[in-house]
């Protein structure tokens, strides 16, 4: 498994057949971000699985439960 910080907002883990991207961005006209994880089979460019949360640690938290991904928030 190898886990990449591509930059302050997102990180690419990657494991066995999945790419999962961890993304931050702005939610517009607010103050708040959103939190997407998009979950790639390796050979495939259409996302698997996604889901948006409003907290960066549920993100982590899905990640974790339902790919046996222990990430390293910081």
């Amino acid at each position: 498994m190898e886990i990449k910080k591509l930059d302050n907002d997102s990180y690419e883990i990657i494991k066995d057949d999945y790419i999962i991207y961890i993304t931050k961005e702005k939610n517009p006209d607010t103050e708040y971000y959103l939190y997407f994880v998009d979950v790639f089979l390796e050979a495939n460019n259409e996302a698997y699985d996604n889901e948006v949360f409003d907290d960066w640690d549920l993100a982590f938290d899905y990640v974790k439960d339902n790919y046996n991904v222990e990430v390293i928030n910081d």
